[in-house]
């Protein structure tokens, strides 16, 4: 079925990019790729009936035609898509691994973002306690300063996830971190995703949709911490050290 269409390269990337629909400027901006051509190829896509769209505030957005069956026969079957600049994960597993390439990164880094507790516990259903215990115990070895934000119940709720020696062990792998922690209430912010920024790269996780996507790109990177600068503004100082030894300690 795959060869009866005839796709080419560019429109093969075209639809493992809208694994997230986006409007022609959003997809020319995931694959570094002039709009022109980007067009040239979704209107291709779209006569093939490969893709549809829709409109959200006037804006034209383009989507997988998920009831076609063909489109799913096109996309690989690799849970780790690489595009250039854009990486998207799909899975717990894959994302698991796009964790253990943030813990990666060098010696005392700075690890900037947003983490809403219901993302994060959502992150424990769907990947084991080992995994999430190695990786933050990693971020903490090498003294990775912590930049985030955090709601205001975040390290109680997502450490009741756990019970018994787990909760401790996991909680200790928190500990003797660098911290720049505000805490801000739960409505300010959606709590369904996840953003975090580290040396050249940012990335977004969904945990309820199972995907996430890395962005390669020093300006888009420079633009969502100038952005994270901002609202971090509005949160209070949060000491999370302190709350950790509580949890510790069993009080």
């Amino acid at each position: 079925m795959i060869n009866q269409l005839e796709l080419s390269s560019c429109e093969r990337k075209i639809l493992i990019s809208l694994a997230l629909p986006g409007t022609l400027a959003s997809i020319a901006l995931r694959l570094s790729t002039p709009r022109s051509t980007i067009e040239y190829n979704v209107n291709k896509l779209l006569n093939k009936k490969l893709i549809i769209t829709s409109f959200h505030k006037k804006r034209k957005i383009y989507r997988l035609a998920s009831t076609n069956p063909t489109t799913r026969q096109t996309l690989p079957p690799s849970p780790i898509s690489n595009l250039g600049p854009i990486t998207i994960y799909t899975g717990p597993k894959a994302i698991e691994t796009l964790w253990q390439e943030v813990a990666s990164q060098s010696k005392g880094s700075r690890l900037t973002g947003i983490q809403p507790s219901k993302s994060f516990k959502e992150a424990i259903k769907k990947s084991s306690k080992e995994v999430v215990q190695s990786v933050s115990q990693t971020i903490t070895d090498k003294k990775f300063i912590v930049d985030s934000i955090v709601h205001g119940d975040h390290l109680r709720s997502v450490f009741n996830q756990y019970t018994g020696d787990d909760t401790k062990s996991v909680a200790k792998a928190f500990t003797g971190r660098l911290e720049d922690i505000v805490k801000v209430d739960p409505s300010f912010l959606d709590e369904k995703s996840e953003m975090f920024m580290i040396g050249n790269f940012s990335f977004f996780i969904d945990w309820f949709k199972e995907v996430a996507i890395k962005i390669e790109n020093q300006n888009i990177n420079h633009l969502l911490l100038s952005l994270y600068q901002a609202t971090k503004a509005y949160g209070k100082r949060y000491e999370q050290s302190r709350d950790i030894e509580r949890i510790i300690g069993g009080k």
